[in-house]
């Protein structure tokens, strides 16, 4: 079964905890968490997170109010993720769950497990986990590459009606090498049917905006790793999506090209407003990039933690409060690595 946890910025006295659950209680779903507003919302920003509770009623069902001890809240009152204004209207909303079946064996593989989570509009999120926790399963669900075994996503509608919700970034660029920088760019409108003209301009503005210009004809083998990524980038970009879906763009990049692109992609997440879903195995990466990171389990993947990164940028992996992020996240990590490898 799964519980809704309410859990707040900072540690609640026992009177704040038991208005908090009196209020959770009675909120008739899917009305959470939006119904808070308010003084509730002062004391008892919510993070709705499914996990493994015999004794709880499921949330997301169709009971008009959740069971939800108040043990529950109070165990954990620690720095998790308070939503903020712009997560409080989630841009989407993830409840899903996914299991692999394996033909020869007959076995089931659970990769996810009762995921729910929110990404705000505009924002950085970073999925960080141990390998084989389904970090890239989950991306895969968002940009429909997969469907998942329960669950649902919510996305919201496209402007207009029109134009594309995700655009995806893999880790080995997937260009075509018989088209030239302008080329792959341009592939996307171009299959949509959009007029040369138009997609060739739109192409060459993005060519510009990832710092490629007069690149325009070269082909993906005369070009370096870095600039493969960023014509990979450009080509996401190029169907205007409202959301850009990262797997681990960089790993393969030497670290010197890695920290350029770092700050390449902070400069265009800036500059275009997207949102950027972005999955990484590096800690110094995610606290150098995220607004939040998302810290999943070891398999089959549950969200651990949310951390919320108010860091001022630019940011530095040897700045002090980066240095104690670092040390918290590596800490709650390497649990789940032991976990990882001792199954």
């Amino acid at each position: 079964m799964a519980v809704a946890r309410a859990v707040a910025a900072a540690p609640l006295d026992a009177p704040a905890v038991d208005r908090v659950s009196e209020w959770i209680t009675h909120l008739p779903p899917p009305a959470y968490p939006a119904a808070i507003d308010g003084t509730k919302a002062q004391l008892g920003k919510v993070l709705w997170q499914r996990e493994g509770c015999h004794d709880c009623h499921d949330f997301g069902g169709s009971k008009a109010g959740a069971v939800l001890p108040l043990d529950v809240i109070g165990t954990d009152p620690g720095r998790v993720h308070a939503f903020t204004a712009a997560t409080a209207a989630a841009f989407v909303r993830l409840g899903v769950g996914k299991a692999w079946h394996i033909a020869r064996t007959g076995e089931r593989v659970a990769a996810l497990e009762s995921i729910t989570l929110d990404v705000a509009p505009g924002e950085f999120l970073i999925l960080l986990g141990p390998s084989g926790c389904g970090k890239s399963t989950l991306l895969q669900i968002m940009a429909g590459l997969e469907a998942p075994s329960s669950g649902a996503i919510d996305f919201p509608a496209a402007a207009g009606g029109h134009g594309k919700l995700t655009s995806m970034v893999f880790q080995d660029y997937a260009l075509f090498p018989w088209r030239t920088v302008l080329g792959n760019v341009a592939f996307g409108p171009e299959v949509r049917g959009v007029p040369r003209r138009e997609r060739e301009e739109r192409a060459r503005r993005l060519i510009e905006l990832v710092n490629l210009r007069g690149a325009e004809q070269r082909y993906p083998h005369e070009l370096s790793g870095g600039m493969r990524q960023r014509v990979a980038l450009a080509r996401a970009l190029a169907n205007d999506p409202q959301i850009l879906l990262f797997d681990e763009p960089l790993a393969a990049l030497d670290a010197q090209t890695r920290r350029v692109m770092q700050d390449e992609l902070l400069r265009i997440w800036t500059e275009t407003g997207k949102t950027f879903v972005y999955v990484t195995h590096s800690l110094s990466e995610a606290v150098l990039l995220g607004t939040r990171i998302v810290l999943m389990t070891a398999g089959p993947g549950r969200v651990k933690r949310i951390e919320d990164v108010t860091l001022p940028r630019p940011r530095l992996a040897t700045g002090r409060a980066e240095a104690a992020m670092l040390e918290r996240l590596d800490a709650l990590l390497g649990e789940e690595v032991a976990r990882a490898m001792a199954s």
